[in-house]
Formats: C-alpha cells, sequence, structure tokens
C-alpha cells in the first residue's frame, strides 16, 4: 500500500534536548504525547509487537530520536509521522528522562457562536431518523466545537479525525481500527455517491502522499462532520467539489 515513513519528531523540535525538557504541568500551553528516546544501531520499527511481523523501517539510522508512547514487556509503542503506532524492541532504544510535548491547539469556538457555528446549526440537515446512521450522527453533533488534538480520543477534550469517528461508532456497540487509513478496509464499501446514507463514513486523500489521511460521516443533504485540523476541532461542512475530488473511499 504505502510506505510510513520514518518516526515523527525531529522536526518537531527546534533542539531536541530543549524541546523535551519541557514538562506539561509547567507549561499548560502544551501537552504530552510520550518519552523520548534514541535509536541504537541496527533498529527497526514493526507494524506489530512481533519481530514476524512486517518491518515499517528496516534500518531506522543511529541516533535518530523517536517518541514513546508506551512500553509494554520488551516492546516500545512508537508515535509515527501519521499519527499510528510502530513497535521498536526496547533493547533497540535508548530512554531519555525527557517528556515529548506538542502545542495545544487554541480552543475552537463554541458552536452557537459566530457566523461559522450558526451556518452550521443553519444549513445542516435536521437528523430525525431513529437508524443506526442517524443515531451517530446525532450523537456526534453534540461534539461540535471539541477542538481538534492530534492523536486525541477524547470527544469532550480534544480529538483528532479518526479518533472521532472511533469513538462516535463505539459508542454505538460497533468497534473500528484507529486510524483512518485501516477504518476504510471496514464495513461495505459505497461505490455510488447518490446511494449516500446518513452515517456512511468518508475517507479522503492528500494526493502528495498517496494514502487516506482524512475522514468524516455523511450527515445527509449533501454535508459531514468531521473533526478537522484547518476548522481546528468538530465541524460540519459541505461535501462540496473540493471535497470530492479527494473522497476515494466511502464505507458503510
Amino acid at each position: 500500500m504505502f510506505r510510513i515513513c520514518a518516526v515523527i519528531l525531529v522536526c518537531l523540535m527546534a533542539s531536541a534536548t530543549t524541546f523535551a525538557q519541557r514538562d506539561s504541568q509547567r507549561n499548560p500551553e502544551r501537552a504530552a504525547i510520550g518519552k523520548l528516546g534514541q535509536v541504537k544501531e541496527g533498529a527497526a520499527i514493526y507494524s506489530k509487537p512481533d519481530a514476524k511481523s512486517k518491518k515499517l523501517n528496516a534500518k531506522v539510522k543511529a541516533d535518530t530520536y523517536v517518541v514513546i508512547r508506551k512500553i509494554s514487556g520488551e516492546w516500545a509503542t512508537l508515535v509515527m509521522a501519521d499519527g499510528t503506532d510502530g513497535f521498536m524492541l526496547i533493547e533497540q532504544l535508548e530512554k531519555l528522562p525527557y517528556d515529548v510535548n506538542i502545542r495545544k491547539p487554541e480552543p475552537a469556538p463554541v458552536a452557537t457562536r459566530g457566523s461559522v457555528g450558526r451556518f452550521a446549526r443553519d444549513m445542516a440537515p435536521k437528523i430525525t431518523g431513529t437508524d443506526l446512521g442517524s443515531n451517530i450522527v446525532r450523537y456526534g453533533t453534540e461534539f461540535i466545537g471539541t477542538p481538534y488534538v492530534w492523536g486525541g480520543n477524547s470527544l469532550t477534550g480534544g480529538v483528532d479525525c479518526s479518533g472521532y469517528v472511533q469513538q462516535l461508532f463505539r459508542k454505538h456497540g460497533i468497534s473500528l481500527p484507529r486510524t483512518a487509513q485501516e477504518q476504510s478496509y471496514v464495513g461495505q464499501a459505497i461505490d455510488d455517491l447518490s446511494q449516500l446514507q446518513t452515517g456512511d463514513r468518508l475517507y479522503f486523500t492528500d494526493s502528495a502522499r498517496a494514502r487516506i489521511t482524512h475522514t468524516g460521516i455523511y450527515m445527509g443533504n449533501g454535508y459531514f462532520i468531521h473533526s478537522s485540523s484547518g476548522r481546528k476541532g468538530v465541524a460540519i461542512d459541505p461535501l462540496n467539489e473540493k471535497w470530492i475530488k479527494i473522497l476515494i473511499n466511502v464505507r458503510r
């Protein structure tokens, strides 16, 4: 499919040490996403905590900085550049005593304030159905204005696009994978846009990266709801030509 490039991070730091040493408790404008680690020679990143699983990166350069999300047994879970998890043997890492933090997004405006909120409320379809898709979307509108947080899973505190979709479906008893790419493989494929129904999941690509990078849920009447970095949180947008050009998968 696509190749996940290196591990995240050195690009996030003006200086690896000074960046990592910032503590979210001392600086409430930043949020910790993991611990800093440094790769030893001969290290590899796997798709699963299993040395027989697919290698996402067969040979990571020695001294590369990585972010360790968590440690379980002999495996470290790493934060990859696209927000997914990679796995590396602990013995191939040097754990450093630093937190890695990112700047918290500015809170998005409350949906009922300002022109954007009024537009969403006034122009979006009213969800009156009692089917599963309608129930999911109706529930999702309760969180309009929740800030976008990359890697976030909280519908009230901060969530990214795939986390938002995953959490809404989980609330209704449906288990979906964590990333948009993985989610796009699950469910009935809808090939004809004229057949879109409320609650269908939409998957979009960034053609420069040739992979799925965003997801949302169709509301009906030509609108969808999503957690968007560009909109700084959960918002409603029209499924217009801009979005249709990069829509490559629909699942029900």
